[in-house]
This record gives structure tokens, C-alpha cells and sequence, in this order.
């Protein structure tokens, strides 16, 4: 039996199967995971990102359907759940393609796995929280705000953006509390006054 052939009865068997049909073991470039490995080793390495970044996705149809209704009648609480599980969906794929590095020896194939799934789910985990950190902050939630942020940098160490929110809210927190201070004193300054003026209020 030809490759070709095989390769095709294998496929309308999965296709039957209701399975995924994930072709590899020389269906791709040389020096690319499909070019190189296996259908058995392709699977092994890619269907746990797969699996999670498909979560990802079920985690949005409730969004849909919720932003489908009249504004008036969106449930803010929904359209914010339904992102957080999304955003630990991306970022368990992130972390699941991190594993799958650790299986291939060959480097270009570790920057595949990087640059196709660790990176850009990666970017779609942080995306999510670093827009419903905004979010929080136009409605001058500050606690939810940092909270977001503080999860991006869990994801994320090095993420600028988040790093930069941070210490704006770090300063605008300081400068509040040293308004309060100075004016808290400037009234103690001026109640001393009348007292001594005045010997009383």
C-alpha cells in the first residue's frame, strides 16, 4: 500500500471517528513538527494545547450570546466571568505548549511550539485581563484594577504594560495620601489658631 493511500484510509477512518485528523510524519517541511514526527508524536504534542485553547473558545459562547442582547439587558457579571475563564483557558495553552517543548530535542522545533502556541496564547491570556483591568479603572475600581494587573505579571513577569499601570496607581495612590496628610494638617495648623485667638471654637 502507498503512503498516499494509507494516509488517506487512516484519515476517513479518523474523519469517521468523529477525531480530529492532524496529518504529520513528512505532511509538512523539513524541519517543522508536521515534517518530522510522527502522526502519534504530532498528537502527543499538540492535542493538550489544542484541547485547552478549544476551552478557551467555550468559554466565549455564553459572551457571544450574552453581547447579543440589548445593552440594557447584558449581565456585566457574565460577560467578565466568561473572560477570566477564557483568559486561564490561553494561559493553561500557554503553559501546556511550555511542556511541549520540553518533549522535542530538535530547537527549531521548541521555537515552532513557542512561536505558534506559547507566545500567542500567551498574548491573548494577558490581553484579556490587561483590557478588563481598563475597564475596572474607568469605573475607578483601583483594587480590581491591580488585581488584574498583578495576574497578568503572574502570567507574564516581564510585561510592560502591566508594570507601568502598576506604578501609576502606585503614585496616584501616594500623591492622594499626601494631599490627605498635608491638608489633615493644615486643618490641625488652623484649629490651633482659633484656639489660641480666640482661647476656644
Amino acid at each position: 500500500m502507498s503512503r498516499f493511500v494509507f494516509v488517506t484510509v487512516i484519515g476517513m477512518v479518523a474523519v469517521a471517528a468523529g477525531a480530529p485528523v492532524l496529518l504529520a510524519g513528512g505532511d509538512g517541511p523539513p524541519g517543522t513538527l508536521k515534517g518530522d514526527l510522527t502522526l502519534a508524536q504530532y498528537n502527543r504534542i499538540v492535542n493538550p494545547i489544542e484541547a485547552k485553547v478549544a476551552l478557551a473558545a467555550r468559554a466565549m459562547v455564553p459572551y457571544e450570546k450574552e453581547m447579543a442582547k440589548p445593552e440594557k439587558k447584558r449581565r456585566l457579571a457574565v460577560l467578565i466571568s466568561c473572560k477570566e475563564k477564557a483568559s486561564a483557558a490561553y494561559y493553561q495553552a500557554a503553559l501546556a505548549a511550555r511542556k511541549a517543548a520540553k518533549m522535542v530535542k530538535k530547537e527549531e522545533h521548541k521555537r515552532e511550539i513557542k512561536g505558534r502556541y506559547e507566545g500567542p496564547n500567551l498574548r491573548k491570556a494577558t490581553g484579556i485581563l490587561l483590557e478588563l483591568a481598563a475597564q475596572a479603572q474607568q469605573k475607578r475600581d483601583v483594587r480590581k484594577a491591580v488585581a488584574y494587573y498583578k495576574r497578568v505579571l503572574g502570567m507574564d513577569p516581564n510585561n510592560a504594560r502591566a508594570k507601568k499601570a502598576l506604578a501609576r496607581i502606585a503614585k496616584s495612590v501616594k500623591n492622594a495620601v499626601d494631599k490627605m496628610k498635608k491638608d489633615r494638617d493644615k486643618d490641625d495648623k488652623d484649629l490651633k489658631y482659633k484656639w489660641k485667638k480666640g482661647g476656644g471654637l
